[in-house]
């Protein structure tokens, strides 16, 4: 379940005193003194010169852009390398350069690791690698294309500076983790929320609020301002429509991880926006003063009166009760806005207002066992500003340990969950099968006597059409493997979704030729123009599987750093519960395959009953007829009934409980230790009466040491996912 956070503060810190609302404007807008607040290190060091001058002048252009093998732009003074660059990466920078240089020598500057990363990509024994002849390719389509894209592109570099903002590099970088901010001020403010905020702080009563701020977590499943703008529009057209207000998007990483945390600061006045100021807009002194009110004899001021007087508060902010409620309003139309924007950009993950426990109820109700479990747990104790983000307090160890435990709970459930989800699948879809053999076998008998020739002709016709839905219901099913594929589809870009089907495709045509080739017959077999025809078809087929290897080996390091991109904790667990979400849709198929079933079955005893239906009962069989009929069925009957028993009974011992499965994969991880300590323990069982004293104190204090051993070596925190993906495995098994 993604995050939700959504917090209302005032003016005032803990301890009572008055912040400034234009120190704190600056300070969400990471303006003045707080301009590289939080800002990221950017390093413009590294880059690839080749004369005086660049072929793009003076302008700054973006050529090639990941976001896990670097970033390489073209800059006055050459081609800047950034980010987390690969060395097919530098290659291409290289490539490029060459390309730009016009025959003049190319310089490196930049990091001692850059340059020993460039000098090792152009090695002898690098270019003359395998590894290097299956990269040239790529680097080669790569340079073709983005030299194509240059030539759309030459008369629109006023584009990269667009790009640049967004991302904070080069002259936006001093804005440091701020990458947006708007606002909606008064002219006199001249699109200036600190002349507003400092009028507020000016004029605004001694022991007024001069701003109130929302401060709120954005989801970091979307990954564009455009994005966040739209949850922060809807909320503001909702909620802050009549107010002033001045707001900025901050995104970085966490306090205790390096995945991305964009949230939102909005400060306003909590004076609105009237029918006076719509129509004429007050002076800054006015603005602040006290409302004009009622005259004594009852009669409303005039709008003159209003004019000259300051702009109403509105009272759900100064309420207590009606603050509270609207405040509970407020967190939940922000939810609602998240979800539909989420829901809009295909994620399944959804944010959720409630409390752990209102969450868990819900998930109860629905019968949902899975988030039932997971919501099962203590809230987290939020950690204000002023605790400071140590390794070493107590507060801070105990929340990372604390998240630690919960996603090994959630892993285990997750896998528990996954495991009950299949066996429930495929016991259905077994049961639906056999209904359909059943029916089929059925609906071809042809020699029998009936006078219900008719009905049997519309049952039969039923039969046939509740099959072809139970058929239907059966493919409807969601398997876990799609499940996750989807899943992560929806935390790919459009180029990694190229990337997991092209390797899909290629891995999907190898096995398939792969198995094509296993099948042809020995060439031995044959003599002649067979023989020659069949070594011809091997020898194409083996060379398109060479190529189609030397194609995995190229996408091979790109496919590994998505793979490392999912194997992050945070992602793992969206992945996670989008997999589940996803899989729940398998409940309403579940309930109609079931009901379908059912009607198949019940229709196929009617049937049944209508052909297998004697005509006259009497003086058909005999007595003794009668006797071997039933003798021959009760004992057909009783040895299919021992059969199945045995059956039941070798499933049976065969079945593994999650508490054995884990017991086994801690012995795997060990390396067997666990199962000669038991049977060290169990020979000492025996031999202790017969033992010298000091013998028997030795072996126990040995097998007391063994055990310690063993149980924090498998409760180490990096033994635990590894011991879980074993029992996973076990489980699956």
């Amino acid at each position: 379940m993604a995050s939700f956070h959504f917090r209302i503060k005032s003016d005032k810190k803990s301890n009572g005193e008055r912040v400034s609302a234009s120190v704190h404007v600056d300070y969400i807008s990471r303006q003045g003194k707080y301009k590289n607040e939080g800002a990221e290190e950017i390093s413009e060091s590294n880059f690839i010169s080749f004369g005086d001058k660049n072929f793009l002048g003076a302008e700054t252009f973006p050529l090639y852009l990941t976001d896990d093998f670097g970033k390489i732009i073209s800059t006055p003074k050459g081609l800047e390398v950034n980010g987390k660059y690969s060395p097919t990466t530098l290659l291409i920078a290289l490539e490029l350069a060459k390309n730009f240089s016009e025959n003049q020598p190319l310089k490196i500057h930049g990091s001692k690791k850059f340059r020993e990363k460039i000098l090792q990509v152009t090695t002898k024994n690098n270019l003359e690698s395998e590894n290097f002849s299956l990269q040239k390719n790529l680097v080669k389509k790569t340079v073709e294309q983005i030299l194509e894209n240059l030539e759309e592109k030459k008369k629109k570099i006023s584009a990269a500076s667009h790009f640049e903002y967004i991302n904070r590099e080069k002259a936006f970088a001093k804005r440091g983790d701020c990458i947006f901010n708007a606002h909606q001020l008064p002219k006199w403010a001249n699109d200036n929320p600190k002349k507003f905020f400092q009028a507020a702080d000016k004029y605004e009563g001694k022991n007024r609020r001069r701003y109130v701020e929302i401060e709120f977590s954005l989801p970091n499943e979307l990954n564009s301002v455009e994005d966040y703008k739209k949850i922060i529009d809807r909320f503001l057209e909702k909620h802050l429509k009549n107010h002033y207000y001045a707001y900025a998007i901050h995104e970085k990483p966490g306090a205790f991880s390096d995945e991305r945390h964009p949230h939102c600061h909005i400060m306003f006045s909590e004076r609105l926006i009237d029918e006076v100021e719509k129509i004429s807009e007050r002076s800054p002194e006015n603005f602040f003063k006290y409302p004009a009110r009622k005259k004594r004899d009852g009669s409303e001021p005039t709008f003159e009166e209003k004019f000259l007087r300051g702009a109403l508060r509105d009272r759900k902010w100064c309420d207590r009760t009606k603050n509270k409620n609207y405040i509970s309003e407020m967190r939940a139309d922000f939810a609602k806005i998240q979800n539909d924007i989420l829901a809009e950009k295909g994620f399944s993950v959804r944010v959720d207002h409630r409390s752990l426990k209102a969450q868990k109820e819900d998930a109860e109700r629905r019968g949902d066992k899975f988030f039932a479990k997971l919501f099962d747990r203590v809230p987290e104790k939020y950690l204000r500003m002023s605790v400071p983000i140590d390794e070493k307090n107590p507060r801070v160890e105990q929340l990372k340990k604390y998240r630690e435990q919960c996603f090994q709970q959630a892993e285990l459930l997750y896998s528990a969950d996954l495991v009950l989800q299949k066996t429930e699948e495929e016991n259905l879809k077994k049961s639906a099968q056999f209904s359909l053999m059943t029916s089929k076998k059925m609906c071809e008998l042809e020699n029998f006597q009936s006078e219900d020739v008719e009905e049997i002709k519309n049952l039969k016709s039923k039969i046939l059409s509740l099959s072809q839905e139970v058929n239907s219901w059966k493919r409807s099913f969601i398997s876990a493997e799609q499940a996750e594929i989807q899943a992560k589809f929806e935390y790919m870009t459009k180029d990694e979704k190229k990337l997991w089907n092209k390797i899909h495709d290629l891995k999907s045509q190898k096995n398939n030729l792969q198995k094509f080739l296993d099948k042809l017959p020995t060439p031995e077999k044959y003599t002649g123009k067979i023989d020659k025809d069949i070594s011809d078809i091997k020898k194409e087929v083996a060379e398109k599987i060479s190529s189609l290897d030397d194609e995995l080996k190229i996408l091979q390091p790109s496919f590994e750093k998505l793979q490392e991109k999912f194997s992050s904790p945070a992602l793992k667990k969206n992945i996670q519960i989008a997999t589940h979400t996803i899989l729940q849709q398998n409940f309403v198929v579940r309930e109609q395959l079931k009901s379908a079933t059912e009607k198949l079955n019940f229709t196929t005893e009617i049937l049944q009953d209508k052909i297998f239906k004697p005509k006259k009962l009497e003086n058909i069989f005999s007595l003794k007829e009668v006797y071997d009929m039933f003798r021959r069925q009760y004992f057909g009957l009783k040895k299919e009934s021992e059969k199945i028993l045995a059956q039941k009974y070798n499933l049976s011992a065969k079945k593994i409980s999650f508490e054995r499965a884990r017991k086994m994969a801690e012995n795997i991880f060990v390396g067997g230790a666990w199962k000669k300590y038991r049977e060290d323990f169990r020979k000492f069982e025996k031999q202790k009466n017969s033992m010298q004293p000091l013998q028997k104190k030795y072996v126990e204090k040995k097998l007391e040491f063994e055990k310690l051993r063993l149980e924090k070596l498998c409760s180490a925190p990096e033994s635990q996912q590894k011991i879980l993906e074993i029992t996973t495995g076990i489980l699956r098994k």
